[in-house]
């Protein structure tokens, strides 16, 4: 019942581009203690699969590769995703000695004066670093990690999405393409200027894009070696849809910021007041406890603090209950 097969962990809220559609830069800056990152992996043993990444560049912090390769050596599967722009020589091949399952490079243009206006980024050299990761791939006849894009569609380029599509296929890129739109929560819009809440689709375009991205999926290559953290949340949403009090995280998942607060979802950015405690000086087992009472009280159609705090879908739902 209270098991955590899933853990999205922030390494960091560092980061070395501009977004300014992210939260990050408006969180202290720190970096996720190793012995912590150590004591989520050892005091849950039932974890399947691991998404290192928050609000910063996860291939920033200093024992990345290591934060990796402790996971992969407790069975553990391991994705990210990353900006892409510290794909060097040697960070590849750190990266394929780690036993990275999967990497998503994040864009939102594939044209390289666009992308560095959206994040200060230089896109050449991203294209050129995930080129070097493919050919490094082939020539050591590994299939892992598989290389994807995680498109954030914005209204000023929403038409460029077949033009990634291109991209990712010129680059023989083989883990997929996902989409997402601007995060409408609470703590990622409330610092939204006027330029990004432009940059919001309606629901109706939205639903018009998504259409048009699954029938591009069906047609480039993609590696089904190792699934994405994202894929499986997704799969269990899809599962469990309509069933009143659902929360894939409070069921299957859990968050760690870079801060060692655990939450029991991904879209709680202060996990000291609205977490479920930290994870040394509370303890997993304190944290686990806390979470099942919040598992209990959504079964229930109870939403929790955090949960009333972030408003989600679920507790919208929850509530749409209570008026009828």
């Amino acid at each position: 019942m209270n098991s955590v097969k899933l853990v999205q962990i922030e390494p960091t809220t560092r980061c070395n581009f501009t977004c300014a559609f992210c939260s990050g830069r408006h969180m202290e800056q720190r970096d996720l203690e190793f012995h912590s990152f150590q004591t989520v992996v050892d005091r849950m043993p039932e974890l399947e699969c691991m998404e290192l990444q928050g609000e910063g560049e996860p291939f920033l912090h200093p024992r990345i590769y290591e934060m990796i390769r402790y996971a992969k050596d407790h069975g553990i599967q391991v994705s990210s995703i990353s900006n892409g722009s510290l794909l060097t020589a040697a960070n590849v091949e750190k990266l394929l000695d780690c036993g990275l399952d999967s990497l998503n490079i994040s864009i939102e243009s594939p044209e390289p004066e666009e992308f560095n206006k959206i994040r200060g980024g230089d896109l050449n050299k991203i294209t050129e670093g995930i080129r070097r990761l493919v050919k490094r791939k082939e020539e050591r006849g590994t299939l892992t990690p598989v290389i994807g894009f995680s498109v954030t569609v914005l209204k000023s380029t929403a038409s460029k999405l077949d033009d990634i599509f291109m991209l990712y296929e010129k680059l023989g890129m083989d883990g997929g393409i996902s989409i997402q739109f601007l995060n409408a929560s609470r703590e990622y819009s409330r610092h939204y200027t006027e330029k990004e809440n432009g940059e919001n689709l309606t629901g109706k375009e939205q639903l018009l894009i998504r259409r048009d991205y699954f029938r591009r999926l069906g047609h480039i290559q993609i590696n089904k070696t190792a699934e994405h953290f994202f894929t499986r949340i997704e799969e269990a949403v899809k599962v469990n849809s309509g069933q009143a009090g659902y929360c894939v995280w409070l069921e299957d998942a859990i968050y760690i910021n870079c801060q060692g607060y655990a939450s029991s979802c991904v879209y709680i950015k202060d996990g000291e007041h609205l977490g479920l405690g930290h994870v040394e000086r509370d303890g997993m087992e304190s944290i686990l406890e806390a979470r099942r009472k919040e598992q209990e009280a959504i079964r229930s159609c109870i939403p929790t603090k955090s949960c009333t705090y972030i408003n989600c879908e679920v507790v919208k739902q929850i509530k749409n209950m209570a008026l009828n």
